[in-house]
């Protein structure tokens, strides 16, 4: 693919608004690199998620196992992030200048400098995620996405992108690493998505080890094409349980929830 046919689709790719108490605008580029922005600032990332599916925000960084999300390949998804800048920029001083990240989602690794920032600003970020040109539209492509910045940790999850959906339905929880001590109770909220068209009913299950107590409140949830719905996943811990890590896993007694990441880490402290 010729580059500027690269540079077009990634620019009808890219949604980005940028606030820093107001809307910034963004400077784009093809492989900025580090150190390359106006009196940049390498601020890391404080908080992350994304909006895979109807009223549902995950953080993939929150995930056992690791986070995969099922998208079609004619629709899109929101990656929301939050960089929390520095007392000082790279060159040393407070004076207004600009972050640097970088993502993978294109297809190829992509530096961004962004609009202008101060210090100690939080920098929110909300991209609009398509499918990259680099993919093929008519089979499922599986494909690991990364956002980082310089000196940073980075944020990783995998995208499913198909033609026709696998699941009818998505599975996922607010908190995936539950922390609980023994003879007490922990909650977290269920969500259940209709991924495509896919309305009816969805029962629940659980499973984990003996010593923790799961159950779902209601088990069985009806969920409308396109929609979503929810319930609470509840783990009790009893009294004499060992502490350390446990997984306990969640999922459909219909298979309509096929490759979700369901599996769910319980500190027992």
């Amino acid at each position: 693919m010729k580059v500027s046919a690269l540079i077009v689709s990634a620019l009808f790719a890219l949604f980005l608004t940028l606030t820093v108490s107001s809307f910034l605008p963004i400077s784009f580029a093809m492989g900025v690199a580090p150190g390359n922005c106006m009196n940049e600032y390498d601020g890391p990332i404080t908080a992350f998620k994304l909006s895979p599916y109807a009223g549902v925000s995950l953080n993939p960084s929150n995930v056992a196992g690791g986070l995969t999300i099922e998208v079609l390949n004619t629709n899109s998804y929101k990656a929301m992030m939050t960089i929390t800048e520095p007392a000082t920029s790279s060159k040393g001083n407070s004076n207004p200048g600009q972050q640097w990240f970088n993502t993978s989602y294109p297809g190829y690794g992509e530096g961004l400098c962004t609009g202008t920032v101060g210090a100690r600003q939080k920098l929110r970020v909300t991209m609009g995620i398509s499918m990259s040109a680099e993919l093929n539209p008519s089979a499922a492509d599986n494909y690991q996405t990364t956002w980082s910045t310089w000196g940073g940790s980075t944020v990783s999850y995998n995208v499913l992108w198909v033609p026709s959906p696998n699941n009818d339905i998505f599975i996922g929880v607010a908190n995936y690493a539950l922390h609980v001590a023994p003879g007490q109770t922990v909650t977290t909220k269920i969500y259940v998505v209709s991924v495509e068209d896919y309305s009816g009913a969805v029962t629940m299950f659980s499973s984990g080890p003996s010593g923790l107590a799961i159950s779902e409140s209601p088990s069985t949830v009806t969920v409308s094409a396109g929609g979503v719905t929810s319930a609470i996943l509840t783990v009790s811990a009893s009294s004499t349980i060992a502490k350390g890590m446990y997984a306990i896993e969640l999922s459909d007694t219909g298979a309509h929830c096929v490759t979700c990441t369901n599996d769910i880490s319980v500190k027992v402290k």
